[in-house]
C-alpha cells in the first residue's frame, strides 16, 4: 500500500508562494489584534487588572531592584523573586526609553504582544505545513491568527504573547534539529536558548527533556553514545543561563530556587477553603491584589514568609483531605482542556463563562480538544512528531492542573496544540478520501 503524504518523513522545503501567504496571514492577524486593542480599552491605554508586570519593573527603575508585586500602592524595595526577570527587565527598558505606563509605552508593549502572537503564526504554518502539507499548515496558522485567548492576550502587559511566541519558536527549533540529525555542540545553543527562555517564563521546563530528546533520538537512533553528550551540551548551556539568577536568589533568600518562588501561592489558590465552597471568591479573598488582609500580612512577615505560610497552609488543606484535592485537580483538568470556569466560579452558572470573550475563547479550546481526541481515535498509527507534540503539549498543563488555572494559561501552548489539530484535519480529510477511493474501485 503507498503511503499517505501525511507519512512523507523526508523535509519539506515551503514555497516561496506558501510563505508569502503565511506573511499575508500574519499582517492581518497582527492588525486584527490592533483593532481589538483598540476596541476594547485603546491603544496605549491599560485594562484595569494583570498590572504586576508594570508595578515590578517601575520599582526596578526606582531601586535597581526586582521588588515584590503585592503591595503596589508602597515603595517596597525588598529584594523578589516572584516574577521571572526576563519580561521585568523589558518592560522596565521600554519605561526608561518613554516614561512609565505612558502612551507611548503602553503602546510600544500592546505593539510587541501583537507582533510576536503573529510571528507564531509563520512558526506554526510552516512546522505543521512541513510535517503533514500545507493543508495542515494553513489550518494550524489561521488557528493561531484568529484564537481568541490568544489575540485577547495583546491587551496587557504580561509575558503571554512573548512566550507564546516563544514556545512557537522552540517546537520549530526542536523540528529543524530533528530534521538535520544535528549532533553534539549543536545542542549547546539550544540550551542557552532554553534557559533564557525559562527565565522569561518557567513553565515549559517541565518539557524540556521531551523538547531535548525528540531530536536527539531521532538523530542518534537509539545510539546512547550519541544521546548523553547531546543532552549533557543542552544540559551545560541551560545551566549556564540559569546561574546567575539563581545565585541572586540564593544570596537573597539563601536557598535554591528555580527562577520564581511563587508555587505557594498558586497552590494555595487552588486548596484554599474558597476553591471548593465558593470559586468566584478565591481572588477576591485570597490574592494579595485583591485581599487587603493578605497585603496586611506580607507586611508583617515579608514576602519570602508569607510564600512559606501559603504554601504550608496548601499542604495542610490537601493532607486533612485528600480526596478534595484530587476532585479539584480533576476539575481543573476539565477546566484547562475544554477551556470552562468550573473551579473560579459560581456554581450556579455552571462552568460556562458569562463574558463574552472568555466564552469564544473557550469555544475555541473546546474545539481543539475534540478534534485532537476524536483524531487519536481515527488515527491509529501517529507520527513520531505527532507523539512529541502531544506529550510536550500534556506535560506543559500538569503544573496548572495540579495548582490553579486560569483560561489564559493555556495560552502559550496554543502553537502545539494547533500544529496537532493541523495534523489531526488533514489526517481525517486523507481518511475521508481514502475510503472515496476505495468505494469507486469497488
Amino acid at each position: 500500500m503507498n503511503k499517505a503524504p501525511w507519512r512523507d518523513r523526508t523535509p519539506r522545503a515551503a514555497s516561496p508562494s506558501g510563505l508569502d501567504r503565511l506573511a499575508v496571514l500574519a499582517v492581518v492577524a497582527f492588525a486584527l489584534r490592533l483593532a481589538y486593542v483598540s476596541s476594547v480599552c485603546g491603544l496605549g491605554h491599560l485594562p484595569g487588572e494583570s498590572r504586576e508586570y508594570s508595578t515590578v519593573a517601575r520599582r526596578l527603575l526606582e531601586s535597581g531592584t526586582i521588588a515584590s508585586p503585592f503591595t503596589p500602592d508602597e515603595g517596597a524595595t525588598a529584594p523578589s523573586c516572584v516574577m521571572p526577570p526576563g519580561y521585568v527587565v523589558l518592560v522596565a527598558g521600554v519605561y526608561r526609553l518613554l516614561g512609565p505606563e505612558t502612551f507611548g509605552a503602553i503602546l510600544m508593549l500592546q505593539l510587541l504582544n501583537a507582533a510576536a502572537t503573529s510571528g507564531a503564526v509563520l512558526f506554526v504554518g510552516r512546522l505543521a505545513g512541513s510535517l503533514a502539507g500545507p493543508i495542515a499548515g494553513w489550518i494550524a496558522a489561521v488557528l493561531i491568527a484568529v484564537h481568541p485567548a490568544v489575540v485577547h492576550c495583546t491587551l496587557f502587559i504580561w509575558d503571554t504573547s512573548l512566550f507564546t511566541l516563544a514556545v512557537a519558536l522552540t517546537v520549530w527549533i526542536a523540528h529543524r534539529l530533528a530534521e538535520r540529525g544535528a549532533h553534539g555542540r549543536a545542542y549547546l545553543p539550544f540550551g542557552l536558548w532554553l534557559g533564557g527562555l525559562a527565565l522569561l517564563n518557567p513553565a515549559l521546563t517541565i518539557a524540556y527533556p521531551l523538547l531535548v530528546l525528540w531530536p536527539i533520538t531521532k538523530a542518534a537512533g537509539g545510539r546512547r553514545r550519541t544521546i548523553i553528550p547531546c543532552l549533557a551540551a543542552a544540559a551545560l548551556g541551560w545551566t549556564l543561563v540559569q546561574i546567575p539568577w539563581t545565585v541572586r536568589n540564593h544570596l537573597h533568600f539563601r536557598e535554591l530556587i528555580y527562577v520564581r518562588c511563587g508555587l505557594g501561592m498558586q497552590l494555595w489558590l487552588g486548596t484554599c477553603p474558597e476553591a471548593s465552597d465558593a470559586p468566584d471568591m478565591v481572588f477576591d479573598r485570597q490574592f494579595p491584589l485583591r485581599a487587603n488582609p493578605h497585603q496586611s500580612r506580607i507586611r508583617e512577615l515579608g514576602e519570602s514568609a508569607y510564600l512559606r505560610e501559603r504554601m504550608q497552609g496548601s499542604l495542610k488543606a490537601i493532607g486533612d483531605d485528600p480526596g478534595r484535592y484530587v476532585r479539584l485537580v480533576a476539575l481543573r483538568a476539565v477546566d484547562y482542556w475544554l477551556g470552562t470556569v468550573f473551579t473560579h466560579q459560581a456554581r450556579r452558572q455552571g462552568g460556562w463563562p458569562v463574558v463574552s470573550h472568555r466564552a469564544a475563547a473557550t469555544c475555541f479550546l473546546l474545539g481543539e480538544t475534540l478534534v485532537v481526541v476524536v483524531g487519536s481515535f481515527l488515527w491509529r498509527r501517529w507520527t513520531v512528531e505527532a507523539k512529541w507534540l502531544a506529550a510536550c503539549a500534556i506535560s506543559f498543563s500538569v503544573i496548572y492542573c495540579l495548582t490553579h488555572v486560569e483560561v489564559r494559561y493555556r495560552t502559550p501552548s496554543e502553537p502545539i496544540i494547533a500544529i496537532l489539530v493541523g495534523l489531526m484535519i488533514h489526517q481525517l480529510w486523507a481518511m475521508r478520501g481514502r475510503r472515496r477511493i476505495s468505494t469507486a474501485q469497488v
